[in-house]
């Protein structure tokens, strides 16, 4: 029964109501009310232009409205002591946020802004119940409440396992550098020896092995969330074979360069054996040449499943804010060029750029089949075709 206190829509209002009442009843909050119920409402809400970035609600103030999202996204946001923010949920079309207000007018739980322009139907549960509007209404919200407490509990467990997780993903960085760094000291007394730099960095990627396996297995995630996926990989591939053709160009420019600028006598333009240590093999043999090109088409693979599969994955799973998928590419990639310093710091650096080039193309992707050969292919043209590692400082 519709309340004499509430007020006859106008006349001219038929058409924008018939469209609310389409909607609303599409929506999970109003789903069960009558035709009856929902074309009132139709008539009670007002509409709500919230432009990108501002916010609709925010945390601490006092409110009593209820907001559905008519057009655009919300983002819900939870303050720390500190307080920063943190992303806990996204809400598209047809989603509501403000539900609390049908206990009392206390403090918002959280923020919620606008990701863009967006378009709101409010409306105050009060202001209905006032109106004699229809208990079915506030029934309902009240079972959207209780929704709502149980999508909090579930976000509450999410976030103390990330918070599980990302202490073991410390705990595993600290490890595994401070293993890193002895070993690249025991290593670097042999590189000299060794009659191809290829047999150290294999041997210095089977030191981070049981630290990796052991970070994989403690963490638990599905094998997706290191790359471990065929999904997509057309695209990856076709995208990461582009990518490497242009770097394998700028490595010919870059060491003709350095030639020409005379930074390194004795040197042609492709040098298939400087990845060769003479010295220590006594010749330049065509079969101990394809043996390491070969060793290290195996291992890199393994280098970008700890690099990027690994390391950069748990940073963008770990890390909140604005830039975090930047910080997770630059970061994971600092480590990988400390994986070649000790070949030369001039190596380290250029690796550093083919590198930022994979963090891209795996966060783009999430797919490790792409940037693995791109990784195999630009090494092999670099170091075993042209030789790049010996007229870098």
């Amino acid at each position: 029964m519709v309340s004499a206190g509430v007020p006859a829509a106008p006349e001219h209002q038929p058409a924008l109501s018939e469209s609310r009442l389409l909607f609303f009843r599409s929506t999970p909050l109003l789903a069960s009310l009558s035709d009856t119920d929902l074309r009132l409402l139709a008539f009670l809400v007002r509409e709500v232009e919230i432009p990108a970035g501002d916010f609709v609600l925010r945390e601490g103030d006092t409110g009593e409205d209820v907001f559905i999202v008519k057009d655009g996204e919300l983002q819900v946001l939870k303050g720390d002591p500190g307080r920063a923010l943190h992303e806990i949920a996204r809400l598209g079309v047809g989603a509501s946020v403000g539900e609390l207000a049908l206990l009392d007018a206390g403090p918002r739980s959280a923020s919620v802004r606008a990701t863009r322009p967006t378009t709101l139907y409010a409306f105050s549960p009060r202001e209905i119940a006032g109106a004699d509007g229809p208990p079915e209404l506030l029934r309902q919200l009240s079972r959207a409440l209780a929704s709502r407490l149980r999508f909090t509990n579930e976000v509450t467990v999410r976030l103390l396992q990330l918070q599980v997780a990302a202490a073991r993903f410390i705990a595993f960085i600290i490890f595994t550098l401070s293993i890193y760094a002895f070993a690249l000291s025991v290593l670097t007394r042999y590189a000299a020896r060794t009659a191809s730099s290829t047999l150290v960095t294999v041997s210095l990627m089977f030191v981070m092995t049981a630290a990796v396996v052991n970070f994989v297995r403690r963490l638990g995630f599905p094998r997706g969330f290191y790359g471990l996926t065929v999904a997509g990989w057309r695209r990856a591939v076709a995208e990461s074979l582009v990518a490497t053709v242009a770097v394998c160009a700028l490595i010919v420019v870059l060491k003709w360069v350095i030639l020409r600028a005379g930074a390194s006598s004795g040197h042609a333009l492709f040098e298939p054996f400087a990845a060769m240590n003479t010295a220590a093999s006594g010749q330049r043999s065509a079969a101990w040449w394809l043996a390491m090109a070969l060793l290290y088409t195996l291992h890199a693979p393994f280098q970008e499943f700890v690099v990027r599969g690994c390391l950069q994955g748990a940073l963008q799973e770990f890390l909140r804010g604005t830039y975090r998928q930047s910080v997770a590419v630059v970061g994971s990639n600092l480590i990988f060029s400390a994986f070649h310093l000790y070949l030369s710091l001039g190596f380290a650096i250029v690796t550093f750029l083919p590198g930022l080039l994979w963090g891209w193309l795996y966060r783009r992707h999430g797919t490790l089949v792409g940037v693995a050969l791109s990784h195999v292919l630009i090494g092999l043209w670099a170091v075993f075709v042209v030789g790049i590692e010996g007229v870098l400082l």
